[in-house]
């Protein structure tokens, strides 16, 4: 990255609450022992930049996941490390946190990060394991949960994740007046400096994944869906415009995820629910979330083979007790929970092929089209005269 780019993205990156960063000085290296501010950006930007070495040296495949507040990012991290954990016989696959935070270790907020680290794995991923809800992102800091994935398959290598966890209030736009159709009523707030540290720094491959929500209770928050849009849509590009900038960006992989499918599926028991038409899927995205589904279906015509994809995404069926403002897991029966776990179990396949290239999970990979020979084509053109 030229310095000119470093500069400009500084600009484009580092404006919080109407205040433009000033650039890192090149001569401070060392930020370990410093404790910027939460709006010092430059400062957070130098640490972020630690943490992508961190993240390099200790061969860790980054994921990021994006969504405004209540689209289910909390909900997905916790789905995938439990249904992994708690299915580990059937998926041949054992689960290992890291053995410290993903954060310099002098810093004085490395005890913090390692706190919230632990929290997230020993308390909101085992109680999701045990049926309960994974409440919302309360911890203030965004941080990196370090995660080994092993295969018990002797040909597959084990592989370390780095998932990001942070609040959706970091994603969301700041309403002050709302238009659907003008995004100038929106105050956008940046991505956090640690975040765009290791997106301008870190010369690896990444993962993204978009998460729109499926389900919005719009009595409570008519615009949700929209600002849930423009979420997507603002950081789309601040994502996509770093990761260009830090010339790393080719190999990264995307995935924009609609949450929530059992509700618009209706029932986990359907083939809708289990298989629905891809087109159908497009279509949600494309009626509810139009603006950030068109940045990512440009973005994907430019991009290389398999680099964009989407899918619909369900943790289980959740039963909302409206009156009570209260939700909590419903009940599956035993013979659906194949059906269920194939979700989270395509997810982790997806993510452990990027960062590997192997396929971790051969039955949830949709089979390749047949391939048509000419006496194939001839043979169906005699039976009904059509041409493939």
């Amino acid at each position: 990255m030229t310095s000119n780019d470093s500069d400009a993205l500084m600009l484009s990156l580092g404006q919080v609450d109407g205040i433009v960063a000033e650039k890192t000085s090149a001569t401070n290296t060392d930020v370990s022992i410093q404790q910027p501010a939460p709006e010092d950006f430059a400062g957070m930007m130098a640490i972020g930049k630690q943490v992508a070495r961190i993240l390099e040296q200790g061969k860790y495949h980054p994921v990021m996941v994006v969504g405004a507040q209540r689209s289910g990012k909390t909900m997905l991290l916790a789905s995938l490390l439990a249904r992994a954990y708690a299915t580990k016989e059937e998926t041949s696959v054992d689960l290992r946190l890291g053995e410290r935070a993903l954060f310099p270790e002098h810093h004085p907020l490395v005890d913090v990060m390692w706190t919230q680290t632990k929290e997230f794995y020993e308390g909101t991923v085992n109680n999701f394991a045990n049926g309960e809800l994974a409440p919302a992102t309360r911890f203030e800091h965004p941080f990196y949960i370090p995660i080994e994935v092993i295969p018990q398959s002797p040909r597959l290598k084990p592989v370390r994740f780095a998932f990001l966890e942070c609040r959706g209030e970091v994603y969301d736009p700041q309403r002050q007046k709302f238009a659907s159709s003008d995004r100038s009523y929106f105050k956008a707030k940046e991505l956090p400096g640690v975040i765009a540290g290791v997106l301008l720094n870190f010369t690896g491959p990444l993962s993204i994944i978009y998460v729109a929500p499926g389900w919005i209770d719009t009595r409570v928050d008519p615009d949700r869906e929209q600002i849930a849009d423009l979420a997507l849509l603002h950081n789309m590009e601040r994502i996509q415009g770093a990761r260009r900038a830090c010339g790393s960006g080719q190999a990264d992989r995307h995935l924009y995820l609609l949450s929530m499918w059992d509700e618009l599926a209706g029932d986990v028991s359907t083939e809708t629910f289990a298989r629905p038409d891809p087109d159908q899927i497009e279509t949600i995205l494309g009626e509810r979330f139009p603006k950030s589904w068109k940045k990512y279906t440009s973005h994907r015509a430019v991009g290389t083979g398999n680099s964009h994809t989407h899918m619909q995404y369900s943790v289980g069926p959740i039963v909302k007790l409206h009156e009570a403002s209260v939700t909590e897991m419903g009940q599956v029966p035993t013979e659906l929970w194949p059906v269920l776990n194939r979700y989270p179990r395509t997810v982790l396949n997806w993510l452990y092929t990027n960062a590997s290239g192997e396929v971790l999970f051969p039955d949830v990979v949709e089979p390749p089209p047949p391939q048509w020979t000419l006496v194939d084509r001839f043979m169906q053109f005699v039976v009904d005269g059509s041409l493939r």
